[in-house]
């Protein structure tokens, strides 16, 4: 398990941080927690969520290449005929052009 540093500083704001930092309070883990029960979840937003879901979209659809990557190598070695691969490399090709159409569409979302 990762460690973590907890702080605060002198009006109270909470940090949770990977290194130390030596211009803050160092607290207990307990500490921590007791603050972070009290905190209210902020709703996300609608864009917030959208942006996720194409980013699960783009993780399922590598998912999905790459559990079919044996059929391209069986084809590469000549395991499998160019019509019985066919069926595949259109489906994997339809993987990556949403992928790259979700990841435009992300990066356009970024700037």
């Amino acid at each position: 398990m990762e460690q973590r540093y907890y702080y605060k500083d002198s009006d109270n704001n909470y940090y949770s941080y990977k290194e130390k930092h030596n211009d803050l309070i160092e607290i207990t883990e307990q500490e921590w927690n007791i603050h972070a029960a009290s905190l209210t979840p902020k709703p996300l937003s609608q864009e917030r969520i959208t942006y996720i879901t194409k980013q699960k979209r783009i993780q399922e659809l590598k998912k999905l290449l790459s559990d079919t990557d044996y059929k391209a190598i069986k084809y590469a070695e000549g395991l499998i005929s160019e019509e019985d691969y066919l069926p595949i490399k259109q489906l994997r090709q339809s993987y990556r052009d949403e992928i790259n159409q979700l990841e435009e569409e992300l990066n356009k979302w970024a700037t």
